[in-house]
Order: C-alpha cells, then structure tokens, then sequence
C-alpha cells in the first residue's frame, strides 16, 4: 500500500527578496536585497497555509494565494512522516492542484519544489532540491502528477525532513491582474514492503509538461 506525505506544519509564507544594483554614498554600485511591501500570500481561511492544503482529498473550498501579479510570493510547508521508511527509489509521486483566482488575464506561474533540510529562504537553510513541478497556471483548478525519477528519490534521505516550497511569480501577458491560488499538496511514496521490480503506471493521460523552458512528466487531471 502507498504511504502520503502532506503538509503539517508552516516555515515560511513571505515574498522572495529582490536583488538590485544601487549606488552608495560613495558612487559605487552595490547590490541591494530589498522585499516588496505587501506581497505575502493570504490565507482563505484559518492562520495557517498548510492547513488549507493538507486534505486526504483534494479540496477546492480551502486555498492560499499569491498578491495580485504574483511578485515572488513564497511559501514553504513541513510534510508529515511516512509510517516506514521506503526501501525503493521507484513509486514516488508529486501530486499538487493549482488554479487562478479567475479566468483570462496575465500569466502566471507556480513552482512546486520537494526540498530536504529546508528551514528558510537563507542561501544555507534551503536544503537539497529532491525535485519540481513548473507550471503556468492554468484560469481553473488543476492536477499535476509528477512522479519522481529514480534519481531524484534517491536525494530523499530523511523521510522525516521533507519540505513542499511553492514560488508564485507574474511571467507574461498584458490582461487585468490575477492571484495564484494553490489548493492541495501531496507526496506518495512506497510502502515498506512495495515490490523493488515494478513501476506502478500511469494512465494514457501521461503526457509533457513543457513549461517555463522545463520539460518534466506529469499527467493532469481534471
């Protein structure tokens, strides 16, 4: 039987620093971190971003969402323990539902990462990158599945330290402004004693995500 990893706890819900070459007193060009006011990603209920993702079945009543353009909205959630820990590097599955908070306008995009050892966005507490879903968010709430390459599970060392960070960003087009809104989080890895020999298949409806510039596998569902 499969295990679910899902969202259990908040590290971070803030927007990503700008960097941007400023002149000092001096004249010289220096690199400046600034953050834009006003863009932390909301809550449509409760204090918590992954009380709203973390359902055993995917809830459209319940999301957070990005600032209006989606100027570098982060959040980061902590997943729960599987009750074993996998002895096969096959059968994981990123599963993520994602959606505007209405049709048409600008384009958006969502990145979905699994990080290990994350605890901020500090350069030295971001962990390892295990793997991502891009997306260009689509007027209505999607699916994604993306099920993990050997390799990638592979960099999952510590089923008890796994992360989900999502990065909303403005990307294109020139309609009215629009938030990103994510709706539901999902890790699905083996269970202890899952076969070692056998995939476990996709439908026909596997098909490219080639987003952002980055082809991954993944299937949709409606």
């Amino acid at each position: 039987m499969p295990q679910f990893m899902r969202p259990t706890s908040d590290l971070i819900r803030s927007v990503l620093p700008i960097e941007r070459q400023q002149k000092n007193s001096s004249g010289t060009f220096v690199l400046t971190t600034m953050t834009p006011a006003g863009q932390k990603p909301a809550l449509s209920t409760g204090a918590s971003a992954f009380g709203v993702i973390d359902e055993a079945n995917r809830d459209t009543s319940d999301y957070f969402e990005s600032a209006l353009d989606a100027i570098g909205g982060v959040v980061a959630v902590e997943t729960g323990n599987p009750s074993s820990t996998p002895i096969s590097n096959r059968n994981h599955f990123l599963r993520v539902a994602v959606g505007k908070n209405s049709s048409g306008g600008e384009d958006l995009a969502c990145t979905i990462e699994i990080r290990q050892g994350y605890s901020d966005e500090t350069d030295a507490n971001r962990g390892t990158l295990v793997a991502a879903i891009r997306v260009l968010v689509p007027d209505s709430l999607t699916t994604y599945t993306r099920r993990l390459t050997e390799a990638e599970a592979i960099l999952i060392t510590d089923y008890t330290d796994v992360q989900f960070r999502f990065v909303m960003r403005k990307v294109g087009g020139s309609g009215g402004a629009r938030r990103v809104r994510v709706y539901w989080a999902e890790l699905e890895v083996p269970s202890l004693g899952a076969p070692l020999d056998k995939d476990i298949k996709l439908s026909q409806n596997e098909l490219r995500l080639q987003q952002m510039g980055e082809s991954i596998a993944g299937r949709v569902e409606p």
